[in-house]
């Protein structure tokens, strides 16, 4: 930021300190001023300022970037589709159907190919 002239910030602080009472003086101390003067820092020059980098991602973070920007993860799910829907499947809602829809294919099925093989053997 060439030609950055950076603001600065005043803040005034008045402190009032009070003695306790005593039986010779009521009085209080004068108060007190402080003047703080500061740079109004932008994000971007207080990390040059103070040489600041960013800290390395976790190597956890890194493999998951990783295979996201391969594609290798979108591939993997395309090749074994139980990985995408297995994580959103509710034993609950759904496992009775399942069974029963195993059990109907079993059932047609098997004796079909039962009869497939012994059709196969007697030729």
């Amino acid at each position: 930021m060439e030609g950055f002239e950076p603001r600065t910030c005043r803040l005034q602080i008045k402190c009032l300190t009070l003695e306790p009472p005593t039986l010779f003086s009521l009085s209080s101390r004068p108060s007190q001023q402080f003047n703080v003067v500061r740079r109004v820092y932008q994000q971007d020059v207080l990390n040059k300022d103070a040489d600041y980098q960013v800290p390395d991602k976790p190597l956890s973070y890194r493999c998951k970037k990783a295979v996201k920007s391969c594609g290798f993860g979108e591939c993997l799910l395309n090749s074994v589709p139980i990985a995408r829907w297995l994580p959103r499947y509710s034993a609950g809602r759904d496992l009775v159907g399942d069974l029963v829809a195993g059990a109907t294919t079993a059932v047609m099925h098997i004796p079909q190919g039962t009869s497939l093989v012994c059709d196969t053997l007697e030729e």
